[in-house]
């Protein structure tokens, strides 16, 4: 069932207006006054092989494996964290109540994550050897970019913009 861009954003609205210290009656959006609204956006990209992907963000990007849930096949979930930035994996051939197999292997591959970088130079030179979707480039407005694809099939832009 697909359901719009509105009334997926009137849910999310819906369930969080209680904790956000505004009336659960309310119309509209929540503003900044009413309370800390999200804390926080986490990824969650699904994955043939977590481990690879972790290993990849490990060993090539710096960031340390959190969470590690095994199962037969190596693990079904994992997350990793650097620098207050976290990203999940989740195996899209797991038994899930929330998804059926099929859902989840539809989901392989299909994620895109745009990350600011402070020093470019050092990240491209820590993707070299992963597939380029587009090669190292300066924007039209000053930023230098680059994507790649992670061993699970995501798209990773890497960005540094123009001061």
């Amino acid at each position: 069932m697909k359901l719009s861009r509105s009334l997926l954003a009137a849910c999310a609205c819906a369930l969080f207006l209680p904790a956000c210290g505004g009336d659960s009656g309310a119309s509209g959006p929540v503003s900044a006054h009413q309370g800390v609204f999200m804390k926080k956006a986490t990824p969650i990209l699904f994955v043939d092989d977590v481990q690879a992907s972790v290993d990849f963000f490990a060993d090539r990007l710096g960031f340390e494996k959190t969470i590690a849930v095994p199962y037969e096949r190596g693990l079904q979930f994992a997350a990793v964290e650097k620098d207050g930035v976290e990203i999940m994996f989740q195996a899209g051939d797991v038994e899930d109540p929330t998804f059926t197999k099929d859902e989840l292997a539809a989901r392989i591959g299909q994620g895109f994550i745009y990350f600011e970088v402070g020093d470019f130079d050092r990240i491209a030179e820590a993707v070299k050897g992963a597939e380029i979707v587009k090669p190292a480039h300066v924007t039209d407005y000053g930023s230098q970019e680059i994507y790649i694809r992670e061993p699970g099939g995501n798209v990773l832009g890497f960005a540094r913009h123009k001061e």
